[in-house]
């Protein structure tokens, strides 16, 4: 049933995926609601403008449009002017119409264009004329008189939906940056109804727990059904939705409503002020220890681009599971799983399908049934962990070789405890010893991080850069600080690494950190660095979750059900 609080546009559950521009909608509606005729009166009932509105909004206009451009032509018909019905109320215009020939029995009219007779109700004039008024205030007044002449010409159903065809297209333009789309709209709503059904309360009452490993699943038997308001043939497509029903209702929360509150005390903020609430929003998830992960993968993907796979496509696909929405990891890890596993069984049987070999492929995936495939994708994702921590090496090998000074911020990821304290003292003797005598403005661009870490002083009017030269001078000092501690007894482990990253680095086959390869930038370096960290962190999170499950039994229950449900759908599919 659709939502028509038109006050509170952004309560609506077709928006609680995406939200809307409320306050651009309702200077539109609030325009309309006070529109007047030409003898000052105003124009349309509140309830039907509300009516109308609301099916603009959520995409259920194209019958509205139908009628209306039905009722113009009628109206063209009858030589009456688009500025005059744009003026006139629905009394006048009816006893027009009325007084001509198109009137039939029962207080209806009827128009014939070419060979087809239209029928309308003149009790839907006032609705005609507030689809009019919303198509002028979308649209504009320009459009409007140039579709109207188009409608005079109409001498055939054809020529008639194609000037339908034409308005909702500019319709459809006008609505696609400001609005979900009506896919989009209907899933929300479907969901939210089911999940209140599920849970026996509203959407306002719900936590985004409610949402759990279960609860997916159940989604997955109701819109998996063809007899389903809204059929969804994929676990994937499922997943997805309800990783956004619980995003969206974690950001619809009240715990959400008090943080808002508490910010508008200290500055004047309005629910409709989008901008604003979506900063609040990315504060309100400063929080969470595991972020969304699509720059990280999206830095690889390019990297692929450029024949450089230091992370390759088949780890890349995987990664792509976790891309967003890695807030619920925790609560919903089963989900998870299940998404990487079952989605790429089921794309084998969409492929079969489409090749024809839907039950030899069935018949080859039911031989799984023993197999644990969810360890099997834990093992993957550990080689992946394993490689994420070579290139790490790797990488600060080279940066330690080259005398990058961001080398002293990565060195921290491998020394152990007893080794980062002897780090500590190092680097506070030696900014006592060393920097004190270096020119201070050799330092001006050294990075904000190095700086800190460093304790170095920068000034506003350190202007000139340093040299590769001076650059040396500094790690060199420090290095040679580090070498006198190692040949101490100090720093022992730090020694064994730098030792088998050398090792590790010569025996290295994946191309674009390989001695032959093209060298890759220190900066490239630094992002490669950082996102395999971003990467290796969440990965590690996700597998101490993963231990605590039986994955054996979980896997066979699941494998039992999700066959089910794809046998059901997709033998459907080929009947």
């Amino acid at each position: 049933m659709l939502d028509t609080n038109v006050i509170s546009i952004k309560d609506w559950k077709q928006f609680k995926f995406e939200q809307v521009e409320e306050d651009v909608f309702s200077q539109n509606l609030d325009i309309v609601l006070n529109n007047t005729d030409d003898l000052g009166n105003q124009k349309h009932q509140n309830a039907l403008v509300y009516k109308v509105f609301s099916s603009f909004l959520t995409h259920n206009y194209n019958y509205y449009l139908y009628e209306t451009i039905h009722f113009l032509k009628c109206l063209s018909n009858l030589e009456v002017n688009i500025w005059d019905i744009m003026v006139m109320n629905s009394t006048r215009i009816k006893s027009l119409i009325m007084k001509s020939n198109f009137v039939l029995k029962d207080n209806k009219a009827h128009i014939l264009i070419g060979n087809s007779e239209f029928i309308f109700s003149l009790k839907r004039i006032p609705t005609f004329l507030v689809v009019i008024d919303f198509w002028q205030e979308f649209l504009g007044i320009d459009n409007l008189i140039l579709q109207n002449e188009e409608i005079k010409k109409i001498n055939s159903q054809h020529s008639l939906n194609q000037v339908v065809n034409n308005i909702t297209k500019d319709l459809y333009s006008f609505f696609k940056e400001k609005l979900p789309s009506s896919h989009s709209q209907k899933y929300a709503s479907s969901l939210i109804k089911n999940l209140e059904t599920m849970k026996g309360t509203t959407f306002d009452n719900f936590s985004h727990e409610d949402v759990d490993d279960k609860t997916i699943i159940e989604f997955w038997k109701i819109y998996s059904n063809k007899k389903s308001d809204i059929q969804i043939k994929t676990f994937k497509k499922i997943f997805e939705l309800s990783l956004r029903l619980k995003f969206s209702i974690k950001s619809n929360s009240k715990q959400f409503d008090k943080v808002l509150n508490s910010y508008k005390s200290k500055k004047p903020l309005t629910h409709d002020n989008f901008e604003d609430k979506l900063v609040l929003l990315d504060s309100f998830y400063e929080h969470s220890s595991v972020n969304d992960l699509s720059e990280e993968i999206d830095l690889f993907d390019k990297m692929q681009d450029k024949k450089i796979n230091l992370i390759k496509k088949s780890e890349i696909s995987l990664l792509n599971f976790f891309k967003y929405h890695n807030d619920f990891i925790n609560d919903i890890h089963l989900s998870f799983l299940r998404n990487i596993v079952f989605s790429e069984i089921q794309n084998k049987l969409v492929e079969a399908e489409r090749r024809g070999n839907l039950k030899d492929i069935l018949k080859s995936i039911y031989t799984l049934k023993n197999n644990n495939l969810y360890k099997n994708k834990i093992d993957f994702i550990k080689t992946i962990i394993e490689n994420c921590v070579i290139l790490q090496k790797i990488i600060f090998l080279n940066l330690w070789e080259s005398n990058d000074l961001k080398s002293i911020i990565y060195i921290d990821n491998f020394l152990d405890e007893v080794e980062k304290k002897e780090f500590e003292l190092l680097i506070s003797n030696f900014k006592s010893n060393k920097i004190k005598s270096l020119d201070k403005n050799m330092l001006a661009s050294i990075g904000e991080e190095e700086t800190k870490y460093l304790s170095l002083s920068k000034t506003d009017e350190d202007e000139r850069q340093i040299d590769n030269d001076q650059i040396n001078e500094i790690i060199h000092a420090l290095k040679n600080d580090l070498e006198k501690k190692i040949d101490n007894n100090y720093f022992k482990n730090f020694k064994t690494f730098l030792k088998s990253s050398k090792k590790i680095k010569f025996s290295f086959r994946r191309q674009g950190l390989r001695e032959e390869d093209k060298k890759i930038s220190n900066e490239k370096m630094y992002l490669i660095t950082d996102s395999v960290k971003k990467i290796n962190n969440f990965l590690d999170n996700f597998l101490e979750k993963t231990e605590q499950k039986d994955t054996k039994n979980e896997f066979h229950n699941d494998f039992l059900l999700f066959m089910e449900l794809f046998k059901q759908i997709h033998e459907e599919e080929t009947v």
